[in-house]
């Protein structure tokens, strides 16, 4: 082999590998620049809801108190789509929106037992059948592990509570149905707070678990909320 020859194959060398690191560096670049949570997911969730009622006896009108229900448990499931935005840091901001089936058999009752002057006792029985929550929530949450496909985040936000409600009044001293009440559609607002953890699978799926507390701030048969859900999201 010629010295002219010798030059050339050695550039040829000298380039292939150039390749060769130029094509490894970028590979290893798209993998870093992987962000597992970031853009549109859609979803399913199932798992346990538990509702509550409270017990409390109104020390402004010591003729009265309030007993309400013992608590109940049912499955419930749902659909949620959400929107992320995934930083260089790792810190990731969403929005979610959830719509949830809460099963069939989780009616709530309270009884508003008023005391007359005369020891009489009217009653006010009140029936909830709570059916849905519709809920929109603001995320913000962190990744960690190998390649970042872990995810940990807190979310608050507000939910509609719709509920089946009937009412009935009743005269225990004049043994009297006084009404027997009418069936309503009611819709009530509660607060709602949570945590939860998802895993990327693959590129596209992830699995989940969240836990969430929800709050009602108006008069209702349900006071507290209380939930544990699976969730499967798919990206896109």
């Amino acid at each position: 082999m010629t010295y002219s020859q010798k030059i050339k194959a050695k550039a040829a060398q000298v380039s292939l590998m150039g390749l060769l690191f130029v094509s490894t560096a970028a590979t290893q670049s798209q993998a870093q620049e992987k962000k597992y949570y970031d853009g549109l997911t859609i979803g399913v969730e199932a798992g346990v809801s538990q509702f509550k009622g409270n017990r409390k006896f109104d020390q402004d009108r010591p003729f009265q108190y309030i007993v309400r229900s013992e608590p109940k448990e049912d499955f419930s499931y749902g659909l949620r789509i959400g929107f992320n935005k995934q930083f260089d840091n790792g810190w990731v901001l969403g929005l979610a929106a959830g719509h949830q089936f809460l099963g069939k058999d989780n009616a709530l009752f309270d009884y508003d037992v008023n005391v007359d002057k005369r020891a009489g006792r009217i009653i006010d029985r009140r029936w909830q059948d709570i059916k849905s929550k519709t809920e929109v929530m603001g995320q913000l949450g962190h990744t960690f592990g190998k390649d970042e496909r872990w995810l940990v985040y807190g979310e608050a936000g507000i939910s509609f509570i719709r509920a089946d409600e009937r009412t009935l009044r009743y005269d225990f001293a004049d043994q009297l149905l006084l009404d027997s009440g009418t069936e309503s559609d009611k819709i009530y607002q509660a607060l709602n707070v949570g945590v939860g953890v998802k895993y990327a699978i693959t590129d596209r799926i992830r699995l989940g678990l969240r836990a969430n507390q929800v709050n009602t701030f108006q008069d209702t048969s349900m006071r507290k909320m209380n939930q544990l859900m699976t969730t499967v999201n798919f990206a896109f």
